[in-house]
This record gives structure tokens, C-alpha cells and sequence, in this order.
């Protein structure tokens, strides 16, 4: 029997990043709410020969400030400072 590789696009479905400057890129999208972002990424995947995406929905909340949550549930999840995407 053939082995096959299955591949998978790992997305995280948030305002955040690996890199925290992309924004600035000439080409850089700021329509990550609509419906045409997310029929390109998987227009690419396709073409790409993925089976799948996975969206990586943050159900959980960070705890950063002092082991505790409750400063993410009263401001939400604060953005960095040089720009409009964070770093998670």
C-alpha cells in the first residue's frame, strides 16, 4: 500500500501574528472579516493540494497579567503597540 501525505494549513482565526510588523507590507490585506479573505486562503490551499484547514479559535484566554484572567475579560486581548496586529 502507498503512504500519502496529508497536508494541513494551520490558521489562527484572530487579529494575531508570527509577524507582528506584516501589517506594514505593501501587500498586506485588512479584510480579514470577510467572506473573499477566507475563500482566497482556501483557493491557495487548494491549489496547494491541502485536504484541510484548521482554524485556531482562541476559546481559551490568556492569563498574562499576574496568573490571572480577569484583566483579558474587562479589556480583551490588547494589540502591541507598533501596529494594528498583535503577537500572541
Amino acid at each position: 500500500m502507498t503512504r500519502q501525505m496529508v497536508l494541513v494549513g494551520f490558521l489562527q482565526a484572530q487579529n494575531c501574528t508570527n509577524l507582528p510588523s506584516s501589517w506594514r507590507h505593501p501587500e498586506s490585506r485588512d479584510d480579514s472579516m470577510s467572506a473573499d479573505y477566507y475563500q482566497e486562503i482556501g483557493r491557495i490551499l487548494e491549489s496547494g493540494k491541502f485536504q484541510m484547514a484548521f482554524f485556531d479559535d482562541r476559546l481559551a484566554m490568556p492569563d498574562r497579567y499576574g496568573d490571572d484572567h480577569a484583566h483579558t475579560v474587562e479589556y480583551g486581548n490588547p494589540l502591541r503597540q507598533d501596529g494594528p496586529a498583535s503577537s500572541c
